[in-house]
């Protein structure tokens, strides 16, 4: 699906309350919490698209600080 299907909020509004979210942690601190976020299970309310974005921003900010 690409975003123009979804809509361009929906398709970035996960990614960019991850970046939110993150930008608030002290950069060694990344490590610890990403991976602990990322076994954190989706809440079914959520809109799917969201949390997909979420956690691609997530596994974007891991693979960067490595």
């Amino acid at each position: 699906m690409t975003a123009a299907a979804v809509g361009p909020d929906k398709w970035t509004d996960g990614y960019q309350a991850a970046a939110d979210l993150l930008g608030n942690l002290p950069g060694p601190m990344l490590s610890v919490f990403v991976p602990r976020l990322l076994n954190v299970t989706d809440d079914p309310d959520d809109d799917p698209h969201f949390c997909a974005r979420f956690r691609a921003c997530l596994l974007d900010a891991l693979a960067g600080a490595r």
